[in-house]
């Protein structure tokens, strides 16, 4: 008898790390409303749920939704938007992911080897991708459905509706309309790719507008990240650190205690504090969990004015102190 305990415990200890045999991503952030349409009934989501295979994510406006799949993959999921896993493999990472409608956003943490596939469609464009990050977007104009995707880093293997497939490079983007009219690829901005990996809850502004005209995507990405105020929208930020010539601020996850040489800590003001950096000391316990940690420094653009704060991500035990 003693012999059939231990395959059990193995087994309960296996489904504890991910909830259950079904389990293929969980969710590490929510901001507002969200829900998953799972074999004909709705499952109303909240940090830590579950998410399984031919899920149906749907949120609500003003809505932010973060997951992390068993592979590392993560994909945010921006408001109004409904985004299905269709296929799913944790063995064989054959993996298929479907925009039916909205915005979302992909980082791709363990590269895509042989024999594997992780795939990102919408109705119009196919996304086939290896290790990179981009954003993409699908939305109606006119009665016609419509793609935007913009490459920050890697390649994407990319086909389109009705035309040849080709590859996207890091700092392209395309807009299916424009595709269709011969306008060709748009070129972001070595500064605008810049501050969209910095600003990792960011999304896609829609290329085009209702009325059929195009967008200066360059300059209304720069416009809408100088407005990200909005506290329903403000990003999930565990760590992070300013950085100038005399100026130096971290804000981190305490991993596990250490000896550390007694050091005169820095009173904060708050209220005095960019609103990311305020949203990252509030939230500080909250968020440790995810170890996700960041650094931001600033930087003087070549050409422009005053220098702008930029975010990167780091491991937590990348840092020596906490704030």
């Amino acid at each position: 008898m003693t012999r059939l305990y231990l395959p059990i415990l193995t087994i309960l200890f296996c489904l504890d790390t991910w909830g259950s045999s079904h389990q293929i991503g969980k969710v590490t952030l929510l901001r507002g409303k969200a829900r998953i349409i799972r074999d004909a009934g709705e499952v109303k989501l909240s940090k830590g749920s579950s998410i399984q295979e031919n899920d149906l994510i749907k949120t609500a406006p003003q809505s932010l939704v973060r997951v992390i799949f068993s592979d590392k993959t993560k994909v945010l999921i921006g408001p109004n938007s409904e985004f299905q896993i269709e296929d799913y493999s944790v063995e064989k990472r054959v993996n298929v992911f479907k925009l039916v409608t909205g915005q979302f956003r992909a980082k791709i943490e363990k590269k895509v080897r042989k024999g594997e596939s992780l795939d990102f469609k919408t109705k119009l464009a196919g996304l086939g991708v290896r290790g990179t990050e981009f954003l993409t977007n699908s939305y109606i104009v006119q009665g016609k459905s419509v793609t935007d995707t913009a490459l920050l880093k890697g390649s994407l293997a990319t086909s389109i509706e009705g035309a040849n497939s080709f590859q996207l490079k890091a700092g392209q983007a395309f807009n299916t309309n424009a595709l269709s009219m011969g306008k060709g690829l748009t070129k972001l901005s070595p500064e605008v790719v810049e501050k969209l990996l910095a600003s990792a809850d960011s999304l896609l502004p829609n290329m085009q507008n209702l009325d059929g005209t195009f967008n200066k995507i360059n300059d209304l990405i720069n416009k809408s990240l100088s407005n990200l105020s909005s506290p329903s929208l403000t990003p999930a930020i565990v760590g992070a650190s300013l950085g100038m010539a005399t100026v130096s601020q971290k804000i981190i996850p305490k991993l596990k205690k250490k000896k550390k040489k007694k050091r005169n800590k820095q009173k904060i003001d708050l209220a005095k504090e960019p609103w990311d950096i305020r949203d990252a000391l509030m939230r500080k316990k909250a968020l440790r969990v995810t170890n996700d940690c960041f650094y931001w420094f600033y930087k003087t653009i070549p050409g422009g004015g005053e220098a702008e704060r930029f975010r990167r991500e780091r491991d937590c035990d990348e840092f020596d102190n906490d704030l």
